[in-house]
């Protein structure tokens, strides 16, 4: 009876270039979620800030097709324009069903805070941004003076609270133009 040749190719692999390529997959796997871990932070203050970007160009648009000011403010994880029907530079409130026509409000994702509440920021019938002296007096162009606004966007730390060092964020500025801009990166202060 002839006995029978293995060759190379038919014999297999060893137990120990089984462990090297085992190895080699789980540093590989290991690098890929260490990098994947700082991603989803940066992604979610991204998607936030281009969504105040979007509202303060709708609010910018808003307030130059009605002819009405559009109040702008924040804090917590909310985010308001409001059209001042009354014209008393006062805001009202987004949840008032009866003025949801008027308003737009974005809630930011729960891994997302304002480092700081801002406002109120005034869009007047010009589209420029104004900060308006006396606010419970109505418009007057004279009471109206230049204004700008920056608003950043940051992961919360993991105890709660606000904005820290090393943390991804983002900041949406408008000038007083009124055109808002965002600037990504990491918060250092």
């Amino acid at each position: 009876m002839p006995t029978q040749q293995i060759t190379a190719a038919e014999r297999g692999f060893t137990l120990l270039e089984l462990l090297i390529v085992a190895v080699i997959l789980a540093v590989g796997a290991g690098v890929l979620f260490a990098t994947m871990g700082a991603r989803p932070a940066r992604t979610y203050t991204n998607s936030a800030s281009n969504e105040v970007y979007s509202l303060l160009q709708n609010a910018r648009a808003e307030a130059m097709q009605s002819g009405r000011n559009v109040i702008v403010q924040g804090a917590g994880s909310q985010i308001q324009a409001v059209r001042d029907e009354d014209n008393n530079n006062q805001a009202n409130e987004c949840a008032d069903t009866s003025l949801q026509h008027l308003c737009r409000l974005v809630n930011l994702n729960k891994n997302v805070v304002l480092k700081q509440a801002f406002g109120p920021v005034v869009y007047n019938n010009r589209g420029l941004l104004v900060t308006v002296s006396g606010s419970s007096q109505p418009t007057n162009p004279l009471n109206q003076v230049q204004a700008s606004v920056s608003i950043m966007l940051c992961t919360p730390k993991p105890a709660g609270g606000g904005c820290e060092a090393g943390q991804a964020f983002s900041r949406v500025t408008a000038n007083y133009v009124g055109l808002p801009a965002v600037d990504y990166g990491e918060y250092t202060e």
